[in-house]
């Protein structure tokens, strides 16, 4: 079966599912308010360790791990593109939430998805005063694209998109916009994912 049928289909019986489920609340829907409103739980599962991340060059070839090397951590995954004005501000945002909140529970970790030239990635970053983030870019340029056309999340708009995952590398929650992750809301979420938390 072709990839696009085998997503329809999963899309199916994704909508099925949520249909005879109802309103049921999800244990992370009471952390998804305020500053977090809107956000969406994701409604099945989809692991992301094997996905892999450019994480140096050494001039001739690539450095690349698999987020699977993260294995405990809880992960704030956004996507940017150096092009993407908004994209620059919010990860001034993102280099303050893993300043403060970043430790061997969790982690920030902003792929950049634009033309895969790591030494740029990281002057970028470097000029526009980030610190604290490490530099990761997109190993294979089309997984953002296949996220998108994934059925099971619904994404609209231009990056920055979000994915938060648990410490086994499972996505438990996405979002399409920007939001104030140092917020009570933010930190209550995060903590909560930390600390393993949310069934």
């Amino acid at each position: 079966m072709k990839q696009s049928k085998m997503w329809i289909v999963a899309g199916l019986l994704a909508a099925s599912v949520s249909f005879g489920a109802g309103a049921k609340e999800r244990p992370i829907d009471q952390y998804l308010k305020g500053e977090l409103d809107g956000m969406h739980a994701f409604e099945t599962s989809l692991n992301l360790s094997d996905y892999q991340v450019v994480t140096g060059f050494d001039g001739t070839d690539k450095q690349v791990s698999k987020l699977a090397s993260k294995k405990g951590k809880a992960l704030l995954i956004t996507f940017w593109d150096r092009s993407c004005l908004i994209c620059r501000s919010y990860l001034k945002d993102l280099d303050a939430l893993q300043s403060q909140m970043g430790d061997d529970k969790f982690e920030v970790v902003a792929i950049d998805i634009g033309k895969n030239n790591f030494t740029y990635t990281e002057n970028s970053l470097k000029r526009w005063g980030i610190s604290s983030l490490g530099v990761y870019g997109s190993y294979f340029n089309s997984i953002y694209n296949e996220l998108r056309a994934n059925p099971m999340f619904r994404l609209y708009g231009n990056e920055p998109t979000s994915l938060l995952l648990d410490g086994n590398g499972e996505v438990r929650a996405y979002t399409s916009v920007t939001r104030d992750w140092l917020s009570d809301d933010g930190k209550a979420l995060i903590n909560a994912l930390k600390e393993d938390a949310i069934d």
